[in-house]
């Protein structure tokens, strides 16, 4: 086998794992076994369960990003941000297993103040963030929005998203994601409309 599908079959036993057990309560024998390797070829690929948990989410984050040439191609600054919303929110792209994940993530970040989670975390933000501030200061440049805090409305589209998700997880196959994500964008982008009331 080769190393990068040794590499593959050890994340994708250990996602299993850690979606049916959690990240705390799976011990890297478990993930060993189910991989039908050795413990010690674990450490090969990866330094502990956290490791390889921000290499997940950082591969899978960079398979979600917009590709450039469609952005290129929307009319407006409106139209970018409700596609990377969208994209964001897409249940075909996101599976429930893959948010259960970035749960876990997120607790390894903000609970246990793992330093290679949160840096993965924070730059994971920080990427978001700089595209929609950047949208937005073109929308405003342009006359589409008006003047507004670029930093705080990015959060707030951010925190929306990751609040939507967390709705679905918890509400299941009847909280309808992608409905509440097209209201939750126009809304916004009403907001930051000029001639609003």
């Amino acid at each position: 086998m080769e190393r990068d599908e040794k590499r593959q079959l050890i994340m994708d036993s250990a996602i299993v794992l850690f979606i049916e057990k959690g990240v705390e309560h799976t011990k890297i024998v478990d993930i060993s076994k189910k991989a039908d390797i050795g413990k010690s070829t674990f450490y090969e690929y990866f330094k502990n369960k956290a490791d390889l948990v921000c290499q997940w989410v950082a591969e899978k984050m960079a398979g979600l990003q917009v590709p450039e040439e469609m952005l290129a191609s929307l009319p407006d600054q409106s139209s970018k941000i409700t596609l990377l919303l969208r994209e964001s929110c897409n249940t075909e792209l996101v599976s429930r297993e893959m948010m259960a994940m970035f749960v876990e993530f997120w607790r390894l970040a903000i609970i246990e103040k793992h330093p290679q989670a949160r840096k993965t975390m924070k730059g994971m933000y920080e990427v978001y963030s700089d595209l929609l501030c950047g949208w937005l200061r073109e929308g405003v440049a342009s006359g589409e929005f008006v003047e507004h805090d670029e930093e705080k409305i990015a959060a707030g589209l951010i925190g929306g998203v990751d609040g939507l998700w967390l709705q679905f997880l918890v509400f299941g196959d009847n909280y309808r994601l992608d409905e509440n994500v097209e209201t939750y964008v126009i809304t916004l982008l009403a907001g930051l409309r000029p001639g609003r009331s």
